[in-house]
């Protein structure tokens, strides 16, 4: 016995088409539901609402694979270095690839603008161009780790002379005794050789009559005081 056809109307007043649910049924199974709860009149009519129901959307959850250290419960801070370390290790074929190709192979994308050689028509298209900054970055990183970071001097300190009676005030007594050294290393040099009297002879004898003569009036003045 054939399956007649499905006697409901579309919504938009097209004829359904599908196969009834039954060869004595009037209507496809979905309509027959829609027949039950409207009735027989609005579903010949098409005047019924839309019944489709929503698929829910299922997310797709793409997992990479990547090498990891088992671990035995709360790790301390100190064990944290310790653990990257052995988790890089692990992973070192994988970096140095990745750096590799970073240094070697990374590109941007740019749009560039040319004539067509054919119809004289300026154009814009989106071309992939060599990532500069990418690489020079990943040969940096492969430089400092494969050879290491290059010695670099440290910068030495350079001491600033007083630049007023305040600061030579706030100078320490180590520095007081290191400034008096430079400047009377000459004389003390004499009194440690020669002696204490030696030495003043020795810097009198250098003197003139002059000079000899005003520094024994100087001393008789202080002498009378």
């Amino acid at each position: 016995m054939p399956v007649p056809r499905c006697a409901a109307v579309r919504r938009d007043g097209r004829e359904r088409g599908a196969l009834a649910s039954s060869p004595t049924a009037t209507y496809c199974s979905h309509h027959e539901r829609l027949a039950a709860e409207l009735g027989d009149e609005a579903v010949r009519a098409g005047r019924y609402p839309s019944r489709r129901t929503p698929r829910d959307a299922t997310p797709i959850i793409v997992e990479e694979a990547m090498a990891t250290v088992a671990t035995n419960g709360a790790i301390t801070p100190a064990e944290v270095r310790p653990l990257l370390a052995k988790a890089t290790a692990a992973s070192l074929e994988e970096i140095q690839a990745a750096l590799l190709d970073a240094a070697l192979g990374a590109t941007r994308e740019n749009w560039a603008t040319f004539t067509c050689p054919d119809c004289g028509k300026k154009h814009r298209a989106q071309v992939q161009v060599p990532d500069v900054r990418a690489r020079v970055g990943a040969i940096e990183v492969l430089l400092r780790e494969g050879l290491g970071k290059p010695a670099q001097a440290e910068e030495v300190a350079r001491p600033s002379l007083p630049a007023n009676s305040k600061a030579v005030a706030r100078l320490s007594w180590d520095d007081t005794q290191h400034l008096a050294a430079l400047l009377f290393a000459d004389e003390i040099e004499s009194v440690l050789t020669l002696g204490g009297r030696e030495a003043v002879r020795e810097r009198l004898s250098s003197f003139s009559d002059a000079q000899r003569e005003v520094l024994r009036d100087t001393l008789a003045d202080l002498a009378h005081a």
